[in-house]
This record gives structure tokens, C-alpha cells and sequence, in this order.
């Protein structure tokens, strides 16, 4: 899932967070997504509830990253940006305007960083109830592997969807 507009918006911290509200949708509406893609007893003869569960991962882990992605892009641009302005300190110690920009800057770079682990709860929080309620629902085909400290995996009858990930 891309940004809305394709990409992050790095210089305004309040439109990057409006950003990044946009594209946790997903996650914040996990538990309807979910009641709209796991079939009832009734309908599971009529759905591919494999396939549909396998779809709502594939899309919820593709959001993941690409919001990983995209707040570790603006934090990397943003330290850079931290750098230069530390630099040009070093050079002009007593430029005031310099000195607020260069805070500013700061603050902005730790807000940043600090959505990493909004993320990371986000993340956790979204795959706990998917897992969660996929394991209600033997019948669709998909189990879970079981809460070990090496981590969570999503499994059809065959194979795994996706990597591991640690549910701390």
C-alpha cells in the first residue's frame, strides 16, 4: 500500500502523520475486514476461505512494510537533514535562526522515530487479531502455527503465507 499521492510527505511532521493515519486503515479496521472475509458456516462451501484469508494477509503485511518503509525513508532523510544543519553550526555558532531550524529539526527526527513503535504496536496488535481469529475458524483451512518465542506464522494445510513475526 503506497502513500496516498505516492509518497511521504518528510518536511511537515503533522501531514506525515496524516499520512500515515490514512494508511493504517487497514489496521484500524481489521476486526470488519475481518468479519467481511472469513465466511460464515453457511457461505464457506461458496468462498475460497483460504484464498480470502490468505488476500486480507498478503495486503495487511503489505501495509506493514510499505509504512515501514516510508517512516524509515523520512527518518533517514530527516537525519541528514539533522547533519547538515549541526555542520553549518559547527561553522556559525552564534546564527540563531540556525540554532531554532536545527531543534526544530531534532524534535521532528525523534516524533519520527518515536512512530516506529507506534508501528511496531500496530503491527502486533493487527496480526494478534488476525491470527486470533483465523484459529477460530479451523474449517477455512488456515491454522496457526502456535505462539512460540520464535515466533507466529500464518499456515494454509500446505505451506506458510509470509515470514514468521514475533508477537511480543
Amino acid at each position: 500500500m503506497a502513500a496516498p499521492g505516492g509518497t511521504l510527505n518528510c518536511e511537515d511532521f503533522s501531514m506525515f502523520q496524516e499520512v500515515l493515519r490514512l494508511m493504517r486503515n487497514i489496521d484500524d479496521r481489521i476486526v470488519h475486514a475481518l468479519n467481511t472475509t472469513v465466511p460464515t458456516v453457511s457461505f464457506s462451501a461458496k468462498v475460497d476461505a483460504t484464498q480470502t484469508c490468505k488476500q486480507l494477509y498478503d495486503s495487511m503485511i503489505e501495509a506493514h512494510l510499505s509504512r515501514d518503509k516510508a517512516i524509515k525513508a523520512c527518518i533517514t532523510h530527516t537525519s541528514e537533514v539533522v547533519g547538515q544543519l549541526r555542520e553549518a553550526r559547527l561553522k556559525n555558532n552564534a546564527d540563531i535562526a540556525l540554532i531554532k531550524r536545527l531543534r526544530k529539526e531534532q524534535t521532528k527526527l525523534k516524533l519520527m522515530q518515536s512512530e516506529l513503535n507506534v508501528e511496531e504496536v500496530v503491527k502486533d496488535r493487527s496480526l494478534k487479531l488476525s491470527l486470533d481469529w483465523i484459529w477460530l475458524f479451523p474449517g477455512t483451512g488456515v491454522w496457526q502455527l502456535g505462539r512460540e518465542d520464535s515466533g507466529v506464522g500464518l499456515c494454509t494445510l500446505g505451506s506458510c503465507i509470509g515470514s514468521t513475526m514475533s508477537l511480543s
